[in-house]
């Protein structure tokens, strides 16, 4: 596995930022993966290495949301993440999605292997927005509680 921490421009904000809704775009920044894992003429970084998933660090897009809510609310938001294929709860708190990278064997001699990281059928995109979620439903109650004290 590669993992990246901290690097915004492998995610497609565009796509975060309309909801997980947009036609035709994915969680991944396409064009910013192929230029870190790929040289100028298209070959692959990790070629002899069995490389079979790529981490990228969402921390900065969710955990200061976590921070704020009651210790309970983190337990329930932590199990979610570890209970979800597509994402990692490291045990310094780095919460990392994950990418499946995917092997094509030529079908003979005269094509060349290729390597995608894909997020398949939006797989990770989901697990996030259903993180997402939950911190927003857990958010919108706390919300609610202060207003019915005041």
């Amino acid at each position: 596995e590669v993992i990246f921490l901290g690097d915004k421009r492998l995610l497609n904000q565009e796509f975060v930022d309309s909801g997980f809704r947009r036609e035709g775009q994915g969680l991944l920044n396409q064009e910013a993966i192929k230029k870190m894992l790929f040289n100028g003429i298209g070959a692959f970084a990790f070629h002899a290495c069995p490389l079979t998933v790529v981490k990228i660090s969402i921390s900065w897009a969710i955990s200061e949301r976590i921070e704020r809510l009651l210790p309970e609310c983190r337990v329930s938001v932590s199990n979610m993440i570890l209970n979800l294929r597509h994402l990692d709860l490291k045990q310094d708190g780095n919460i990392l999605a994950c990418f499946p990278v995917i092997y094509t064997d030529p079908n003979d001699e005269t094509e060349d292997e290729t390597y995608e990281v894909l997020d398949t059928h939006l797989e990770t995109a989901r697990s996030l927005y259903q993180v997402l979620q939950l911190i927003a439903f857990h958010e919108l109650k706390e919300s609610s509680i202060v207003i019915e004290l005041a």
